[in-house]
């Protein structure tokens, strides 16, 4: 007869011959060992499991998202499992705090530019858990009596995910004010690629990340009052 042992860090949580793990806690590693014997004879078969992810989903799902001023959004996140003890989930705009141990957000947009959202946990003062959006809050246009949102200007990136160079694509209607620059994951400006006036036309420009550290970067278009946000994965 085949005898089972579920150990969990040193103490014995299961005899079945099936074992089901609860979520866990805390963002400590925890050893696992399944242990069979029939007597005379033992093996036994090890694991070491770590918490990952507090984060089972978000909404919106798209983490760049354009809006217009004066607009309200809200933001979701699904925890996987309860907090850890003495964690706390926060909510920032623009670097500030805005709201705390709740899992909605609801942001009023009131000026132009480009906002970052993050939804935070914290667990003795340190980040254990992030996810954010960037927000590109566009002016609005007034035709007659109605409001409308300027139309796009086109970006694209070729290839993404990169190694070391790719090519950033736009195109424009008219004769306009261009700024493309690239950034990192936390806001700052690490690259210009292009700063003045542009001729209505379709051009590309080189970006080389070959000093810079592997992660994601934005690139962002900025002509009159529009803009285009693409992110990019720079791989190594």
């Amino acid at each position: 007869q085949l005898n089972y042992s579920w150990v969990l860090d040193s103490a014995v949580v299961s005899e079945e011959e099936g074992f089901e793990l609860d979520a866990l806690d805390d963002f400590t590693p925890h050893s696992l060992s399944a242990v069979v014997s029939n007597g005379n004879v033992e093996d036994s078969v090890g694991w070491t499991i770590q918490l990952n992810s507090l984060f089972r989903s978000w909404q919106p799902e798209r983490n760049l998202i354009t809006t217009q001023v004066n607009s309200i959004i809200r933001f979701d996140v699904v925890l996987e499992g309860e907090l850890p003890e003495g964690a706390r989930l926060y909510w920032a705009a623009g670097g500030d705090t805005i709201t705390s141990d709740t899992l909605t957000a609801e942001i009023e947009f009131l000026e132009e530019g480009s906002t970052r959202v993050d939804a935070v946990v914290l667990s003795q003062e340190e980040i254990v858990e992030e996810v954010f959006w960037m927000v590109d809050v566009m002016p609005l246009v007034v035709a007659g009596d109605e409001q409308v949102l300027p139309g796009f200007v086109t970006l694209s990136i070729n290839p993404n995910p990169f190694n070391s160079k790719t090519i950033v694509r736009y195109s424009l209607e008219q004769l306009s004010q261009v700024n493309l620059s690239i950034f990192d994951y936390s806001g700052r400006e690490v690259s210009s690629l292009v700063e003045g006036r542009v001729e209505a036309g379709s051009y590309c420009t080189l970006f080389d990340a070959s000093i810079l550290p592997a992660g994601i970067y934005f690139a962002r278009l900025d002509v009159g009052g529009q803009s285009q946000i693409k992110k990019m994965a720079l791989v190594r």
